[in-house]
């Protein structure tokens, strides 16, 4: 973007790029330390919610007394919820996937039932501050960011706790054996994950409440922090699974038994392409579906989990639909070493170029293309027009182009032969795109 636009690289655009991403960065963190650990906080969302909700009604009083309780009680809101993560995983044992599933299930009714799902209003100027004041220049949530960044840095390299961390994910039998606390050390983090979380939630509630306008890009945020949003720009996720289960079952002419290849359980992108799936199953009576189950986007579990499919079900598995092309390659070598590649109609999502390379040979009958650089493009245009006060959508859902062997060749072209032809391009083609509703065209 740099070579593109002069004014990309200057300093108040800069800022503006940092300020974007300061939440996002102090989540990054959190999920650094508990992903350390071998674990996972899925939860992390909905504190975001809860906390901004539970800031915003304090907040409501006037006077720096109050915006300071505002503040304290937003990011112990966060602390509190990822204690209780931390007790659930490292006390009662619950694991990490299923702990932080319920609480974010439990943080999002909370915020639901506090914020009457509304958005919060009449909150002081003391707290809304919060997103502007500055510090030698530099605006607050990006000096949190880059201070969260150092501490977090010198706490993971230059301690013991960072020490014990590290060793309690690479093996947590030899961890204990060494004579580090375990249950301590997965409290903690999971305690730093939800503080963090926390602040991140009381930055954008004070951030969006005094009308700085944030515009969310590639994953889904749900009610009630979806409402501090002024505008989501991402794909289609619906529309992508269906495509991918639509090119199977057209495949094997709408009768066979097949399975799927799910995403994480609970992403956005996992929830509404197994929706989407289930959508065209759901149209199809003669086909019959052997098993759903994640492979969480990766290849080599993908792999591991085909196998199994297919000593499990031998030959009733007649189509395999993934969620994201890594796992449908996954399952395309299981279905290699058994020589049913290409006679075993594999659908996946998002067009990568190993993906792609699989449609040319025939082993894929079709993928979903998610083009990040125009979604990108398209946020940064809709974050434009809205500071010069022109209309944007307040969602611009971006319905992903079905690609089969017909026209592989021309998008395999466009994105990783000559992918700065297609660059220059962009930035008025998101305009039209913008402009016509039609935000997928290219």
């Amino acid at each position: 973007m740099g070579l593109l636009h002069n004014s990309f690289l200057t300093a108040s655009n800069l800022n503006v790029i940092l300020l974007q991403v300061s939440t996002n960065a102090l989540l990054a963190v959190g999920a650094t330390f508990v992903i350390l650990t071998a674990g996972i906080d899925l939860s992390v969302g909905s504190i975001v919610g809860l906390s901004g909700v539970v800031g915003a009604l304090l907040a409501q009083a006037d006077g720096p007394v109050a915006a300071t309780i505002a503040i304290a009680g937003g990011v112990l809101t966060g602390a509190v919820i990822g204690a209780i993560n931390g007790f659930l995983v490292s006390i009662a044992k619950v694991p990490a996937f299923v702990a932080t599933l319920g609480t974010m299930t439990i943080a999002l009714g909370i915020a639901y039932v506090l914020s009457n799902g509304s958005p919060i209003s009449g909150l002081s100027d003391e707290f809304l501050s919060l997103g502007q004041l500055t510090v030698f220049g530099v605006q607050l949530p990006i000096v949190a960011m880059l201070v969260t960044l150092f501490l977090s840095f010198l706490a993971l390299t230059k301690t013991r706790f960072g020490l014990q961390v590290y060793a309690v994910g690479g093996n947590v039998r030899a961890a204990r054996i060494a004579g580090v606390n375990v249950r301590r050390i997965l409290f903690s983090v999971y305690t730093i994950s939800g503080t963090l979380a926390g602040a991140a939630g009381v930055i954008l509630a004070a951030r969006v409440t005094a009308g700085i306008p944030v515009i969310a890009t590639n994953m889904r945020i749900d009610p009630p922090a979806s409402s501090m949003l002024k505008a989501y720009v991402g794909p289609n996720d619906v529309g992508a699974g269906e495509g991918a289960a639509k090119a199977v079952v057209n495949a094997l002419e709408g009768k066979g038994g097949v399975v799927v290849l799910q995403g994480p359980i609970g992403q956005s992108a996992e929830t509404d392409r197994t929706q989407g799936v289930k959508n065209i199953l759901a149209k199809s009576p003669e086909i019959k579906l052997l098993a759903i189950q994640p492979a969480n986007w990766d290849r080599t579990q993908a792999y591991n989990l085909m196998q199994d499919w297919i000593s499990r079900y031998g030959s009733d598995v007649k189509g395999v639909i993934a969620e994201n092309d890594d796992m449908a390659i996954g399952a395309i070598r299981a279905l290699q070493e058994k020589g049913l590649a290409g006679k075993i109609p594999v659908g996946g999502v998002d067009a990568i170029k190993d993906g792609l390379r699989e449609i040319k040979s025939g082993n894929l009958v079709a993928t979903n293309l998610q083009n990040a650089a125009i979604e990108l493009g398209m946020a940064l245009q809709a974050t434009v027009d809205l500071l010069d006060n022109r209309p944007v959508p307040q969602t611009a859902l971006l319905n992903m182009p079905v690609i089969k062997k017909d026209k592989v060749d021309y998008y395999y072209d466009q994105l990783y032969v000559k992918p700065q032809d297609f660059l220059k391009t962009l930035p008025d083609l998101v305009k039209r795109n913008l402009a016509s509703r039609d935000y997928a065209s290219q």
